[in-house]
C-alpha cells in the first residue's frame, strides 16, 4: 500500500512531482504559456499559496490518471512485478478506478497536496504531520513532506487542440531524488494549467523501485 500512495504521489506531488482539478476557491492566476504556468507552480509551492497552486494544476483529472495507470501497469509484467502484491490485486480487480473508490482516493490526494503546499512543507518550511480521519492516514503519514523544486524547464512542443508537452525535472528534498516529468498543458479560459503527465507508467516505476530499496 505504501508503493500505492507514493506512486499516485509521483504523478501529482513528485511529479510537480511528484505530484493532481478545477480551482478552488480563490484568485485564479492566469498562466500565459506553459513555462510561466510551471513558474506559477513553483512560486505558489515557495509561497505556501494552495489557491495560486490549485488554480494551476489540474489536481483531480492527475490524480485520477495516476490510478488509472497503475490499473494498466498491474497488467504490464515489466511493471507488475515492482509493485506490492495487494496493490496489483486491488489494480487488476478495478478496485481503484471504480466508480465508488477513485472518487475518494481522488479527493484524499487533493487534500493531501493541497496540505503540503498550503503548510508551506513542499516550499521548505518544517514539515507538519498530515493529519486524515480517513482509513487512509496511515498512509499518508509515510509520503514525503520535503521540498519540491521545479527545474530544467524545457521548450514546449505543440500537440494540437490547446495542449503541449513540456519536459521538467522536479527534485524532493526528502529523499533526494529528482523526477523528470513530462508536463502536458491545456489553454483554458486564457490561460495555460498542467492537465497531464505523459510519462506515468515510467514515474511509477521509478518510485516504486524506490520504495522496494
Amino acid at each position: 500500500m505504501k508503493a500505492l500512495l507514493h506512486s499516485v504521489l509521483a504523478g501529482t506531488v513528485l511529479a510537480l512531482a511528484l505530484v493532481l482539478q478545477p480551482a478552488i476557491a480563490g484568485e485564479a492566476r492566469a498562466a500565459a504559456s506553459p513555462q510561466a504556468c510551471l513558474e506559477g507552480i513553483s512560486a505558489a509551492l515557495q509561497a505556501g499559496d494552495a489557491d495560486g497552486f490549485a488554480s494551476l494544476v489540474d489536481i483531480d483529472a492527475i490524480a485520477a490518471q495516476g490510478l488509472e495507470e497503475l490499473e494498466k501497469a498491474s497488467r504490464d509484467p515489466h511493471l507488475a512485478q515492482w509493485l506490492p502484491p495487494v496493490v496489483s490485486l486491488m489494480a487488476s480487480k478495478g478496485a481503484l478506478t471504480n466508480d465508488t473508490v477513485q472518487p475518494f482516493m481522488v479527493r484524499e490526494i487533493r487534500n493531501f497536496v493541497l496540505f503540503g503546499v498550503g503548510s508551506g512543507a513542499f516550499g521548505g518550511a518544517p514539515a507538519t504531520d498530515y493529519k486524515s480521519a480517513s482509513m487512509l492516514g496511515p498512509l499518508f503519514a509515510m509520503a514525503s513532506m520535503g521540498k519540491k523544486t521545479i527545474g530544467q524547464i524545457g521548450e514546449p512542443e505543440p500537440l494540437g487542440q490547446g495542449r503541449a508537452l513540456v519536459k521538467f525535472s522536479v527534485h524532493d528534498d526528502d529523499n533526494g531524488c529528482d523526477y523528470p516529468v513530462q508536463g502536458v498543458f491545456a489553454e483554458e479560459g486564457g490561460g495555460w494549467r498542467l492537465a497531464a503527465i505523459r510519462n506515468f507508467p515510467e514515474l511509477i516505476l521509478q518510485v516504486s523501485m524506490e520504495v522496494q530499496d
